[in-house]
């Protein structure tokens, strides 16, 4: 199989649709959380948007230097 930096920022993007719903799905779980007062849940959902949020600024500084990579080598 044959790799392209266009291909490998496609296949990010992909995984970043994911992550976003998953960010969305614990937001809500958060915001849930607090409204009904279980604030060891809220905290919970909190630390696990942080870390897909990060995840996701990561993917896009992979994709970003993918991409300046691969514009330089052709």
């Amino acid at each position: 199989v044959q790799t392209s930096p266009e291909r490998d920022v496609l296949t990010i993007a992909n995984v970043q649709k994911m992550l976003h719903y998953t960010i969305a799905s614990y937001g809500s779980l958060r915001a849930w959380s607090s409204l009904v007062g279980d604030e060891d849940a809220r905290i919970l959902f909190d630390k696990l948007v942080d870390e897909r949020k990060r995840l996701d600024r990561s993917l896009t500084e992979i994709a970003q230097e993918s991409l300046y990579s691969g514009a330089g080598s052709r």
